[in-house]
């Protein structure tokens, strides 16, 4: 059993021709892809692949292209779901996965608690 299903998309790629807009910039130990200038924001969270797959960061550009300052933070820290493993070979596969990096110690607790 996988997370997805059937013929979901998985992960998808950036075109071939993009460039990103935006840049990352580092606040305490999170990364954020910042993009755009507009007085709305708009913050962007990811799927299974992280800060660095697929379009995410493509799909961030196209908002602040709409007028809205964009940011996107790394909450995985660097871990997101490896494309070439796709989809996860078992649910407990992913469930290891998802404590490991999305849990409590490993995200929130970081971000909200000194």
């Amino acid at each position: 059993m996988s997370c997805c299903p059937k013929g979901s998309l998985g992960h998808l790629a950036p075109s071939e021709s993009y460039v990103q807009k935006g840049t990352v910039v580092r606040f305490q130990d999170l990364d954020l892809y910042v993009v755009g200038s507009g007085e709305t924001a708009v913050i962007v969270v990811y799927d299974i692949f992280g800060f660095n797959g697929g379009r995410v960061r493509q799909v961030c550009d196209s908002l602040a292209e709409q007028g809205h300052t964009v940011v996107l933070p790394d909450f995985f820290r660097g871990e997101g779901w490896d494309p070439a493993n796709f989809p996860p070979p078992s649910f407990p596969d992913l469930i290891a996965w998802i404590q490991r990096v999305g849990g409590w110690d490993a995200v929130t607790k970081p971000d909200v608690v000194e």
